[in-house]
């Protein structure tokens, strides 16, 4: 079926290569139509320039209040795109509409004065057309586990903005987040 499409596609005209008209004021207002639709705009879209996927740098700042403690505390992030081995198998079972997966590397060990622990996680994001929802994964016995997600992550094509909530030792904790990621020049 694809081949009678694209053989079909063959034969049919293609705005802007009729064949040349003689000259005379008709045709001259004829030709500055089709000289607009002669732009090529696919240059337009390549010259932009695209989010590159393959890593990223972030932060996340955690927030809980409880019995007079208050923790509001921030770590650096490091992600690196998965796109094999056993952690990737097990994030694509769990997520498998997901386009991107990555090992998540805080820059401390733990917050809130040592009572968050942190560790190596995971996230998985799903991109589309309408926007981007993020996964996060904690690392249990039996391999990565959700442990939360934001499905409206604002995102300008660098920087993406999630917050999601956790619970730790039934404490509720906010967790406020960017990823930023290079973009690739045209």
């Amino acid at each position: 079926m694809f081949l009678s499409l694209l053989l079909a596609c063959s034969v049919t005209p293609v705005v802007g290569d009729a064949p040349a008209a003689e000259d005379s004021a008709t045709d001259t207002a004829g030709d500055t139509g089709s000289n607009i639709g002669d732009t090529d705009t696919g240059d337009t879209a390549e010259s932009e320039p695209t989010t590159d996927w393959s890593a990223y740098t972030g932060e996340r700042n955690f927030y809980a209040s409880v019995w007079g403690y208050e923790c509001d505390d921030t770590t650096g992030d490091e992600g690196v795109e998965l796109t094999e081995g056993s952690d990737y198998d097990a994030l694509v079972e769990l997520c498998p509409l997901c386009t991107h997966f990555y090992e998540n590397t805080p820059t401390v060990e733990a917050v809130c004065d040592g009572y968050l622990g942190l560790g190596t996680t995971y996230r998985a994001l799903l991109v589309t057309d309408g926007g981007i929802a993020a996964y996060f994964y904690s690392q249990g016995d039996s391999g990565p586990s959700e442990s939360a997600s934001d499905n409206s992550v604002s995102f300008d094509g660098e920087l993406a903005e999630f917050d999601y909530e956790i619970d730790v030792y039934g404490v509720p904790v906010s967790v406020t987040g960017s990823m930023t990621f290079v973009m690739n020049a045209p």
